[in-house]
């Protein structure tokens, strides 16, 4: 350990602490630690983004992003400015450097931690209500921290290996696991990383488990953690044995073996056991613990509720909700029955039960307060669901605040995460990329594949129907992150994963199209099987518009259609305009002259039948997300039936409450749309005019320089066109190049000729798709 005295400040590098005279200490959180003593330690030059990202992000998916974010925390903690830097110093482009005076005592920090024996106190803690023998042996101690390190240890549980023989007992691998983390967490004397986040820390770091010792030391280096508990369960003399691994990040390791008849039973005493050797300074205790009583009824309930949580990560809600049901029937109003109870009735649509049961937990939150977290963060997703925005977030700041209180860091950053998809939604890409920092600052993004679904987000994307897209988006990069996770939950056979990871990957349009059809597919039919509507509900959703890509409109109106039905099972579902608006689109789909592809001509039924959709959606006058594409697509049913007064009228109120709303790509369809109208009825002049607004979108510049062509001002319509190339040459096709061909002539010979007509402006729904693979 390092103590660093510098200005008014001293620095702990060991437990994080920094302290400043006549102010009370805080601890940084570990990364800010991390980055913190490195710049200290090499304070005699500037430090590149290169070697910080590679000394502390080597895992990392969004390591820059985060970089930044953390040096930005960093100041904020010492009072520092970027402009006008006293301690930190940014070299653009380059990286940073130290530039304060700073000194170290490593002498009297070294003296006040040194190892000692456990053997008495575990020998005497072990003892406590063992109804069998045990062994306990350690191979190493790790010195117990200081006074001054006042973060509680932490402390990684992974699945625990079902060494039994007995198949049927493999719930004890995620189940048994869980239980014993979350009586662990109850506590309050270590932060505790549950099994499910685990594995996704796993998946996320390109790991298989079981995994070599060294690769699980560098994963608790990585994410700040200082132990991992590593077991597996056998059977000896009628009990069951749990053969326990507690390893350090440094690699020192205890272990040892702790029996009972039933493991499920004796959770509280089992935690307690390890506590003492995770946390010897505090003095444990375990207020809550799980299905308290010793009746062969409260017995039984605690293997079934093990069985249920264990369902829930492997076998999903519906069949997790089965046995939590069993549970709730032996041991009547148990709080985390009916926590587990609320949470599988949510993710498998019973919403107004849940709804019921999360408000009884509310009302007996002051009685078990370490559900708090659990309960406020659920209330928040089945808010988010029902599209009550500010409720959710109300329930978010008191889950944040609980999570906090209790270092819940699995809830904390599936908090964080739900405020980045409610940023999205509102598409505040600012605070959504703040949020997801700081969540990926405590579980990397992998770790919520739903979350990294919306992060491929286009016109599809379930949670909103806008025509925008996020602007920082690797999707090369993402592919692969979910593929390896993919592969990593199927290894494992947890089937709400898998149907995750499916999802994901169909919505990235990095990978062939043939690929994503299939993973499209599988996904539907999993959430099916699984019996978990609103997932069920979305995937369709989004087989409806990526079926709109291909303009095969038939198959998009079956799958919105089939969303209906589905999401007409929830209450209260929030997702009646984005079953509408896509049942609109597909009818215009169908509708839409696409003779220009090869395909069929203008279908006027289907057309005034997408229109009175659209209808529906405009009813508001309130400016919306919503409210603008419906008039710009509605405007294309209109050009298409020739109505070109009212198309025009639709792109004008289209780009006002795009403008009004910052909605960059829908203002640019809503402009070449209208540019498009005036080419056919030969204003050119008004085309022109129209050509100065800011171009967002291919097409505007491809109409602008067709109407320079037709005024002659051929040079003019070169240059838009050269434009056009530089600015979007990752969607420069044959016809464009055909086209700018056709200009240079215009230009050399002084003439005009007769051209093949424009695109109409329905011709392209989503870009990237059809730049991405041509002819798809």
């Amino acid at each position: 350990m390092t103590l660093w005295c510098f200005d008014k400040f001293v620095f702990d590098s060991r437990s994080g602490s920094l302290s400043r005279t006549d102010e009370p200490p805080v601890v940084l959180r570990h990364k800010l630690a991390q980055l913190l003593a490195y710049l200290l330690e090499h304070r005699e030059r500037p430090v590149t983004k290169e070697e910080l990202l590679d000394t502390l992000w080597h895992h990392g998916d969004y390591r820059e992003r985060s970089l930044t974010q953390s040096i930005r925390e960093l100041r904020q903690a010492l009072g520092d400015s970027a402009q006008q830097p006293v301690f930190i110093r940014t070299f653009p482009q380059r990286g940073y450097q130290w530039i304060a005076p700073a000194t170290t005592d490593t002498g009297a920090a070294a003296a006040k931690s040194q190892p000692k024996t456990r053997w008495a106190m575990l020998g005497g803690a072990l003892a406590l209500g063992l109804t069998l023998a045990l062994g306990v042996w350690l191979l190493s101690t790790n010195p117990p921290k200081t006074q001054a390190d006042s973060s509680p240890p932490s402390v990684l549980v992974l699945p625990f290996s079902n060494e039994t023989g007995d198949p049927t007992l493999d719930w004890l691998q995620l189940g048994y696991a869980d239980m014993l983390a979350r009586t662990l967490a109850q506590s309050g004397a270590v932060r505790v990383t549950p099994p499910g986040t685990a594995t996704a820390l796993l998946a996320s770091s390109g790991l298989d488990w079981p995994t070599l010792p060294t690769y699980l030391q560098g994963l608790l280096r990585e994410q700040g953690i200082d132990q991992a508990l590593v077991a597996r369960v056998r059977l000896h003399n009628r009990s069951q044995v749990l053969d326990f691994q507690l390893m350090s990040a440094e690699g020192a390791v205890q272990q040892g073996s702790i029996a009972y008849p039933s493991l499920t039973d004796a959770t509280g005493q089992t935690a307690l056991q390890l506590l003492h050797l995770l946390a010897p300074e505090q003095d444990n205790t375990l207020p809550e613990l799980a299905l308290p009583g010793q009746s062969p009824e409260a017995a039984l309930a605690r293997q079934v509720l093990a069985e249920g949580i264990s369902a829930m990560q492997t076998q999903g809600a519906a069949r997790a909700d089965e046995l939590f049901q069993a549970a709730d029937l032996l041991v009547k109003d148990d709080p985390w029955v009916t926590a587990c109870r609320a949470k599988s009735q949510l993710l498998t649509g019973q919403w107004r039960e849940a709804t019921a049961r999360l408000e009884q937990l509310r009302q007996r939150e002051a009685q078990h307060p370490s559900l708090a977290a659990f309960v406020h963060y659920w209330s928040a997703q089945l808010a988010f669901r029902q599209g009550d925005m500010s409720t959710s977030r109300k329930h978010l700041d008191s889950a944040i605040a609980e999570a906090e209180r209790q270092q819940n860091v699995e809830v904390l950053a599936n908090s964080y995460r739900l405020q980045a998809q409610i940023a999205w939604q509102a598409m505040d890409w600012q605070a959504f990329t703040q949020w997801q920092v700081k969540a990926d600052n405590i579980i990397p993004p992998n770790a919520s594949l739903s979350v990294e679904a919306d992060r491929l987000f286009y016109l599809g994307n379930p949670i909103s129907q806008g025509l925008e897209k996020f602007p920082g988006e690797d999707l090369a990069k993402s592919a692969e992150l979910i593929k390896r996770a993919h592969r990593f939950y199927s290894e494992l056979g947890h089937l709400p994963m898998i149907a995750a990871s499916e999802l994901a990957l169909a919505r990235n349009e990095a990978l062939p199209l043939a690929e994503r059809t299939a993973v499209l597919e599988q996904a539907i039919t999993r959430y099916a099987e699984l019996r978990q509507p609103y997932e069920l509900t979305q995937a369709l959703i989004y087989a409806t518009y990526f079926y709109l890509q291909r303009h095969q409109g038939e198959l998009a109106e079956a799958r919105i259609l089939r969303a209906r039905d589905t999401a007409a099972t929830l209450s209260d579902h929030g997702l009646d305009q984005a079953i509408v608006f896509y049942h609109a689109f597909a009818l215009l789909d169908q509708g839409l002259d696409q003779r220009h592809r090869g395909l069929h001509g203008p279908d006027t039924e289907k057309l005034r039948a997408a229109i009175a959709q659209f209808d529906q959606l405009l009813q508001s006058q309130e400016p919306s997300v919503m409210r603008a594409n419906a008039l710009v697509l509605q405007g294309w049913a209109y050009a298409n039936l020739g109505d070109d007064e009212k198309a025009l009228h639709n792109q004008r109120l289209a780009m006002a409450a795009s403008e009004h709303l910052n909605l960059d790509t829908s203002y640019g369809y809503a402009v070449y749309s209208a540019m498009r109208v005036y080419l056919e009825q030969g204003d050119f002049d008004k085309v022109v005019v129209l050509a100065d607004k800011p171009v967002t979108t291919r097409q505007q510049l491809a109409y602008a320089a067709r109407a320079f062509y037709e005024l002659g001002q051929f040079d003019q319509a070169l240059q838009t066109q050269q434009r056009l190339q530089q600015t979007f040459a990752n969607q420069w096709t044959d016809a464009d190049s055909e086209r700018l061909e056709d200009y240079q002539l215009a230009v050399q010979s002084g003439r005009s000729r007769i051209l093949s007509g424009e695109l109409p402006a329905h011709a392209i729904y989503c870009e990237s798709d059809w730049y991405l693979q041509p002819g798809a």
